[in-house]
């Protein structure tokens, strides 16, 4: 009886080995599956203080970087433009500029 408890046990024991390897194995390959995830849909670098100014959202404060702004509307440009609204008003919206005429008429 002694030796079936004890065999019993081993087999606990290693069912308990193998379970704990699973675990790790599972939990590696979450690790592995965030990191491809994160590489995947974050492209730029978040230690860079240049990138991180570039991606900051807060505030719905617009920020140009390098070059002059046109001061003519270029194609595809998003603007500010009066719309006419169903009761007949005008309303001011956003447009999108699709063709740019280089004659000022």
């Amino acid at each position: 009886r002694d030796a079936e408890t004890a065999r019993r046990m081993e087999d606990v024991a290693q069912r308990q080995a193998r379970f704990s390897a699973m675990e790790e194995r599972l939990a590696g390959e979450e690790r592995g599956i965030r990191q491809k995830v994160k590489s995947e849909f974050q492209t730029w670098d978040a230690s860079d203080p240049i990138q991180q100014r570039l991606h900051d959202t807060s505030g719905g404060i617009e920020r140009v970087y390098g070059g002059q702004e046109a001061s003519t509307p270029q194609e595809m440009q998003l603007v500010q433009a009066w719309r006419p609204a169903p009761d007949g008003s005008w309303t001011l919206g956003q447009g999108v500029v699709h063709r740019v005429h280089d004659d000022d008429t």
